[in-house]
């Protein structure tokens, strides 16, 4: 059962990894754009 655990964890971060990854891309440009707008 620990195999099957461990397996189950790794699917898990990965889905979270491909689910977080674009919105901290989103939130990058948007913060980059806030600064620029402030220059």
């Amino acid at each position: 059962s620990s195999a099957a655990d461990k397996r189950r964890y790794k699917i898990l971060s990965k889905v979270l990894t491909v689910g977080i990854a674009p919105l901290l891309l989103v939130f990058s440009v948007i913060l980059v754009m806030k600064v620029l707008a402030v220059f």
